[in-house]
């Protein structure tokens, strides 16, 4: 298993199904709000179980089966209606964590590389590895403040997390921080200077070598757009459904403390046997049920912002670096190619 700033990446899919339980720890218990809440259940369902209990000894009302199958019906009901939407509330969640990393960081990650593709085949040769060095560089620059932007560093942070990966001189730095860390000004740079490269070489033709560079720089923007809109107040879930889905956990386990405990205190008062293995199996519902839907919405929250530090969040250190490779890779490949004649090869061929 490979791990990037403490969260899972590359991870065996069949082997976690098979046997994740027992080798990483449950997000559900990220938060201790988790374990907070479970007690607080453990505690309201033995206080009502002692309400039932004085009540039906002293006579006050009697614990009879038709209660606690109303009881049970009414919880059955609440889990009903809070499971369907529940689920819709938990896959709209992934689905926004799934859309920012397929469509919004791969958008950018294949953009640029497209990007570095085009130009690295404009320009090749050693001579214009300045260009080529300068506009992955710029492109790295980019990617490092739109993660950084929705992630959980202040902008003085951000800025120098840029400036010591020597992504930006510190001319370019503060031109950026002039602006706010927009990422647009470092886009236009790398637009302006490859444009510049294509017009004053006399690239500029019938075949749109600008139109193709300005369409991978414009999709790079529209994938950060897409980042940073997605984990914005803009693009986070409709405050109603998150109250709606907050009151129906709270609502379920206020009757499952209920249900359960009136089951506890008819265990107690009824006649039958193995009373204390009927309140363990009662006390293992009113554990194992806040947990899972505690959990669940511990999970949400994880994936709301991606970018952060939750151990279920992106590697963005290591997506870095393999974008980074990758981009200087496209580099020394058409470099290679034309040490090896490759291209004369075919054209005479």
């Amino acid at each position: 298993m490979t791990l990037a700033d403490g969260r899972i990446d590359g991870y065996d899919l069949a082997g976690v199904l098979r046997g994740g339980f027992f080798k990483i720890k449950a997000p559900v218990f990220a938060h201790p709000f988790v374990a907070i809440q479970t007690i607080f259940v453990l505690v309201m369902a033995g206080s009502f179980a002692f309400g039932f209990y004085s009540s039906h000894k002293s006579g006050f009302m009697h614990l009879e089966p038709a209660l606690m199958g109303q009881a049970a019906g009414t919880f059955g009901y609440f889990s009903g209606l809070s499971g369907f939407l529940f689920g819709f509330f938990i896959f709209n969640g992934l689905g926004g964590y799934m859309t920012v990393k397929n469509n919004y960081l791969g958008g950018f990650w294949g953009a640029s590389q497209e990007l570095l593709m085009l130009v690295s085949t404009y320009f090749p040769g050693p001579e214009h590895n300045v260009l080529k060095e300068t506009v992955v560089r710029w492109t790295m620059a980019a990617f490092t403040l739109m993660c950084g932007h929705v992630g959980e560093y202040t902008f003085p942070e951000l800025m120098a997390l840029v400036e010591k990966r020597q992504l930006l001189t510190r001319d370019e730095t503060q031109v950026v921080t002039k602006h706010g860390g927009n990422v647009v000004q470092i886009l236009m740079w790398s637009m302006t200077s490859i444009k510049y490269q294509i017009y004053k070489h006399g690239l500029k033709g019938p075949d749109g070598k600008c139109g193709s560079i300005e369409a991978k720089i414009m999709a790079q923007r529209s994938a950060v757009g897409g980042v940073l809109t997605a984990c914005s107040t803009y693009g986070q879930t409709p405050l109603p459904l998150v109250h709606l889905m907050s009151a129906l956990v709270k609502i379920q386990l206020f009757l499952l403390a209920l249900s359960e405990g009136m089951k506890i205190a008819h265990i107690c008062v009824d006649e039958s046997e193995g009373k204390l293995l009927q309140v363990a199996m009662s006390v293992v519902m009113l554990t194992v049920t806040p947990i899972v839907f505690q959990g669940l919405l511990e999970f949400v929250i994880m994936v709301n912002n991606p970018f952060g530090t939750d151990w279920v969040d992106y590697p963005i250190s290591l997506y870095y670096q393999q974008l980074r490779d990758d981009l200087l890779l496209y580099i020394n490949a058409c470099d290679d190619g034309q040490i090896m004649g490759t291209v004369e090869h075919f054209v005479k061929g």
